[in-house]
């Protein structure tokens, strides 16, 4: 069967779900992160996928990795979708939060979603050294 289409993913700094409306608030949405030395880390770090067009039960799963090699530095957990949606343009959301983003080095780095282990698609992140200015 198609794989779902990603309607949005989004990688902030924490996301919070009100479980009595469903509703996910995110904080400090970015696509960049800077750092002066590397080996880096980000503390928290949260992930928002909005996908859709789900025809059968399946798994979605982000994998966080360096865009050149593809070497992977954290998977994420993995969110098993077991109920189909009754309408095929239902949205579903999926987020969490999780510790420790690792960064090795500078350079362009994926959140990539992967649909039973297919990939479908990714986010990027670009992770920059910086110097600091004499004072």
């Amino acid at each position: 069967m198609a794989k779902p289409v990603i309607t949005s993913i989004i990688v902030c700094d924490n996301i919070y779900r009100d479980e009595s409306t469903k509703k996910c608030v995110l904080s400090g949405t970015f696509s960049m992160i800077m750092s002066m030395r590397f080996p880096a880390a980000h503390g928290n770090c949260g992930i928002y996928v909005a996908l859709t067009d789900v025809s059968e039960a399946g798994k979605v799963q982000v994998l966080f990795r360096n865009e050149q090699d593809h070497d992977i530095v954290i998977p994420l957990p993995v969110w098993q979708l077991n109920k189909v949606p009754d309408d095929r343009t239902e949205t579903i959301e999926l987020c969490g939060n999780f510790a420790g983003l690792t960064l090795p080095k500078e350079g362009n780095y994926e959140f990539a979603v992967l649909w039973n282990d297919g990939f479908i698609t990714a986010k990027r992140i670009k992770v920059i050294k910086i110097t600091p200015k004499p004072s």
